[in-house]
């Protein structure tokens, strides 16, 4: 969605990826390119649509597979938990992960770091729902799984926000908790950049990356913010 190319017309009408490209405000483009601007205010208006409610839950979303050699330290998400303990007034947690793109050795890597990572969370007395995947014979379509999975993550309580465009795009719909320090970790994106003060017309092809960064960051909180005054 955040390249706005032609390619989400492949998916069915109802999809938030069709729904989010006809509606947006951005010019449509025939192929992916960056950097991009992404259209929040029309993706939350989606999201806000689907009416689904918060869920008490603490949600964890990785991306593996492909991204296997990208991925941080199991400690670094134990300390993310751990560090914010006070925060976070829920048991329960759900991991959202897929093997996106998988090739044979890092299907094999991932489910290892999903099973040492919930065995490590279960040690500080959470209840860990399993990750979802495409060979749930429960869901008809794949698109289906990953719009759930995205009205999901942007409903949760609480959100650990993965990395990538996924995870960035749903923590970004989140209205309530949402921790990014293992999204800046994952991105090799300093705190510096993420102050709104460096929020200004970029001059380069990695700068203007780092403003949609930012510009996800400041919509997240202003729309947390505007949330829970009523």
């Amino acid at each position: 969605m955040r390249f706005h190319s032609i390619e989400s017309l492949e998916f069915p009408k109802e999809s938030i990826a069709n729904e989010y490209f006809t509606k947006s405000c951005f010019p449509k483009n025939k192929k992916r390119r960056r950097p991009v601007r992404v259209d929040f205010k029309t993706l939350a208006e989606i999201v806000d649509s689907k009416n689904f409610p918060t869920i008490d839950e603490l949600a964890i979303h990785l991306r593996l597979g492909d991204q296997y050699g990208k991925r941080i330290k199991i400690e670094d998400y134990i300390n993310i938990i751990v560090n914010n303990i006070d925060i976070i007034k829920t048991k329960k947690c759900k991991v959202y992960c897929k093997n996106h793109r998988p090739i044979p050795r890092s299907v094999a890597e991932t489910d290892n770091y999903l099973y040492k990572l919930i065995s490590e969370i279960k040690n500080l007395g959470f209840s860990v729902a399993s990750p979802t995947s495409f060979n749930d014979k429960k869901i008809g379509n794949p698109w289906e799984l990953v719009d759930q999975d995205f009205i999901e993550l942007a409903n949760s309580k609480y959100l650990i926000a993965g990395r990538r465009g996924f995870g960035w795009l749903s923590a970004c719909m989140n209205k309530n908790q949402v921790f990014w320090d293992a999204y800046k970790m994952q991105n090799n994106i300093p705190d510096l950049i993420w102050d709104p003060a460096n929020l200004k017309k970029p001059n380069d092809r990695n700068s203007a990356y780092h403003i949609t960064h930012l510009e996800g960051f400041i919509f997240q909180k202003k729309h947390q913010f505007e949330w829970k005054q009523y």
